[in-house]
């Protein structure tokens, strides 16, 4: 289950952005019959998204205003915005698919 806070600034996630990880990670251990690649998978997001807590503008910006990408574990990409006050995920994506954006 995705955490909700970081050290420097709150973290939020969307129901959806949440619904996509959980969607992921069952994924994973259903196709392995095992919960340890998800669960690498899961710490390697959460390390991720105290990295954006601590330096939220370090994604890369997107053609949306505010929206900001970075790539987890080589193989997925968060999608997030942010404020003075907290960093938001908006999805977790296969970065191996074309994204839409709009």
């Amino acid at each position: 289950m995705p955490k909700k806070t970081c050290k420097r600034l709150s973290l939020k996630w969307d129901e959806e952005a949440e619904e996509e990880w959980e969607q992921i990670l069952t994924y994973y251990t259903l196709r392995n019959a095992s919960h340890a690649y998800s669960l690498k998978l899961d710490k390697e997001l959460q390390e991720t998204l105290a990295a954006i807590c601590e330096r939220p503008g370090m994604g890369q910006e997107m053609e949306l205003e505010g929206v900001r990408r970075f790539s987890v574990a080589r193989r997925f990409a968060v999608f997030y915005q942010f404020d003075s006050e907290k960093v938001e995920v908006l999805s977790v994506v296969d970065a191996r698919r074309n994204v839409p954006l709009d």
